[in-house]
């Protein structure tokens, strides 16, 4: 068993999460195996390489919150490891002593930055002003120029991956997801997650929420 390392030059957390609007997140690449599980995994520990605390803990109750929806069991690794992500030998037999079914890893994995130059425009811009001679309003139109301008967007990639703890920790599923123009932590989060659980659930790895 192997677990990626969180690479430092990565800013999963300082990214600036300043543009507006809705966070947007899709699927851009997955991989299940085949074969396995042979059942929907229902104990699961979630752990996340982020490189800060503030995100490896906000991360890890979000994914819970939703595994937790789904009928899943499942543990936030900093009540474990308060100090920060476990190493591997010591979350192998953490999983083997509270007989978890397998492990929920996410690690940052790119942020992408695109710019784009929006040209300018002349507008004719209505203005109502008083004419004292015939005493009442009149409507003229004044041009306004718009200048170009440049428009950045963000884009957050993040891996996740499903680690079987039968047959001595087994990739069971893996997905990379593009969060589009994050605004903030708990945006992306929810985002993120809530395109990564049905794909889970549509191909058997996390059982389906259970009905109201």
């Amino acid at each position: 068993m192997r677990f990626p390392s969180a690479s430092p030059r990565l800013t999963w957390l300082v990214i600036p999460l300043v543009l507006a609007g809705c966070v947007t997140a899709r699927l851009t690449d997955v991989w299940k195996d085949p074969g396995l599980p042979a059942a929907p995994l229902t104990h699961l520990m979630v752990v996340s390489l982020a490189p800060s605390e503030v995100m490896r803990r906000t991360w890890e109750d979000a994914m819970v919150a939703g595994l937790t929806g789904h009928g899943v069991e499942a543990t936030p690794s900093y009540q474990i490891w308060p100090d920060g992500p476990p190493e591997i030998d010591s979350l192998a037999a953490e999983v083997q002593r509270e007989a978890f079914d397998g492990v929920v890893l996410t690690h940052p994995a790119d942020v992408q930055t695109t710019r784009t130059y929006v040209h300018g425009e002349t507008k004719l811009v209505p203005t109502k002003v008083y004419d004292k001679w015939k005493q009442h309003y009149v409507t003229y139109y004044r041009r306004v120029e718009a200048p170009g301008h440049v428009e950045v967007h963000t884009s957050l990639l993040v891996d996740t991956d499903i680690w079987m703890a039968a047959d001595e920790f087994r990739m069971v599923w893996t997905g990379t997801t593009k969060a589009m123009n994050p605004t903030s932590t708990d945006a992306t989060n929810k985002a993120i997650i809530r395109v990564i659980l049905p794909r889970l659930v549509t191909q058997g790895v996390i059982p389906p929420a259970p009905k109201q």
